[in-house]
């Protein structure tokens, strides 16, 4: 017997989509504008004026899934760094690199009904650039220097009576650590002879960059030297040069990429390991210190004091300044990784610091003697100024 049943399912169920449909009010939702952003707040650097070209600038009350765009004008027009999206109700966004000069940054949120007026809240930023010849370092407050600041590139040479950082030309020698405080402080507000933490802060962030070493890899192989003397060897290969007493900065034959070091913020910097020994001013800011005596050390660790000592053995020099502000971040690194050595003084010494072109493995930028005297000027040490926030 023939069976009709699908004939007459079709039929009722195209009545009941009928009846459903009927009964049903579509309602169509539009999301809205978008509301500028509430608040704009300096992150990074954390006080203006500073050095840093890109500024790190937090956004709040912003969207979740909205694109936030950042100003530097107060119609939003002139766009800085890149978009962003929300994946929260703030976020922050760098700016792109900009040239000295004071700013005021805006911000504007985009989502699905369009695009915010531009933000009425604002945030104000004042940049300053590094004097001509310097470069920008970060801070680094661990070791006691925790605003950005500015270094010579170069090691100090004499232009003119002036301390001068120059991209050729043979260093400023046969100068004592006071009257290299002097010549520093000679160039007017805010210059000073570098110190120890900024040195420290200059080293480590060296450290931790893998273009420096010689195998590319952050603590395998050495840490790159320059002019130590081209002699002597390191773990994972030689990475010196014997390029003269000293160098001249300009004419260098045979230095292989080693005398110029690279920071994690792109700037280069030269001869911070070899080429002449460095003064250094131990404190940041105040008086330069001229008595860093070491005196009883041999009673002490057993050690005589004109000796060399290892880095990653250094465990009593504590009058002045933590042993961990005087080491690598890795404390076990010492000389076979490039560091560098230590030579303590017992006269009244003075800190001077990096090596110079026949220190062969005693030098590197974390190396340190104490064993001259402030007033001691001779032909294989020099200096380098520093320029900070006013």
């Amino acid at each position: 017997m023939k069976t009709y049943k699908s004939v007459i399912f079709f039929p009722m169920l195209t009545l009941l989509l009928v009846l459903i449909s009927s009964c049903i009010n579509f309602v169509t939702f539009t999301k809205g504008i978008p509301a500028a952003p509430s608040s704009l707040a300096l992150t990074s650097p954390e006080s203006s004026p500073n050095f840093d070209e890109t500024p790190i600038i937090t956004v709040s009350g912003v969207q979740i899934g909205d694109t936030i765009k950042l100003f530097t004008d107060s119609s939003c027009t002139a766009q800085t760094g890149s978009p962003a999206i929300a994946s929260a109700t703030t976020i922050v966004i760098a700016t792109s690199a900009l040239p000295a000069a004071t700013y005021n940054f805006y911000a504007n949120s985009t989502g699905a009904g369009g695009t915010s007026s531009c933000s009425t809240a604002t945030v104000n930023y004042i940049l300053i650039s590094c004097p001509n010849g310097y470069i920008m370092v970060p801070g680094n407050a661990t070791v006691g220097a925790p605003d950005n600041f500015c270094v010579m590139q170069y090691e100090a040479q004499n232009s003119g009576g002036n301390p001068a950082s120059e991209s050729s030309g043979v260093p400023w020698t046969s100068i004592s650590q006071v009257n290299a405080k002097v010549e520093c402080t000679s160039l007017g507000a805010s210059f000073d002879l570098i110190s120890n933490p900024e040195w420290i802060a200059i080293a480590r962030n060296i450290e931790n960059v893998a273009a420096n070493w010689t195998s590319n890899i952050v603590g395998q192989g050495c840490l790159k030297r320059g002019n130590i003397d081209g002699l002597n060897g390191c773990v994972g290969g030689d990475s010196s040069y014997d390029g003269g007493s000293p160098d001249n900065v300009g004419s260098r034959t045979n230095y292989n990429g080693t005398a110029e070091l690279i920071l994690d913020n792109g700037n280069t910097i030269f001869d911070f390991s070899g080429n002449v020994w460095e003064w250094v001013d131990w404190t940041l800011g105040g008086d330069l210190e001229t008595d860093m005596t070491q005196a009883n050390r041999a009673s002490i660790d057993g050690t005589p004091e004109a000796v060399y000592l290892e880095l990653s053995a250094l465990n009593y020099f504590t009058a002045h300044s933590p042993v961990t502000a005087l080491l690598p971040s890795d404390s076990t690194f010492n000389a076979d990784q490039g560091m560098g050595r230590y030579i303590a003084g017992t006269s009244g010494g003075a800190a001077i610091r990096g090596g110079c072109w026949y220190s062969s493995t005693h030098a590197g930028v974390f190396a340190l003697a104490l064993d001259d005297l402030s007033s001691a000027a001779g032909t294989n040490g020099g200096f380098r100024c520093v320029f900070r926030l006013p």
